[in-house]
């Protein structure tokens, strides 16, 4: 989704080197948020630990999508 996204929104130019940047940026967030699953799961179960991370996942990306949303309804009545 953020792939096609960025494929309408980016220069042919420079296509290549914005979805190299956002395929980093994902993968340094997994390996930062990986090691507290794993804490998670060593000191609860990792039924627990997984469930934790979904539910912030799901808090966390509905926050940002409403947040997107606004931006994009902002950015059109400029228009």
């Amino acid at each position: 989704m953020i792939s096609h996204y960025i494929n309408e929104l980016v220069d042919s130019k420079t296509r290549a080197t914005v979805l190299s940047i956002q395929n980093l940026a994902g993968r340094i967030f997994y390996a930062v948020i990986t090691p507290f699953i794993g804490l998670a799961a060593d000191i609860y179960s990792i039924i627990d630990a997984l469930t934790i991370a979904g539910l912030t996942s799901l808090i966390i990306g509905s926050m940002l999508l409403l947040i997107f949303l606004k931006e994009r309804q902002t950015s059109i009545k400029t228009l």
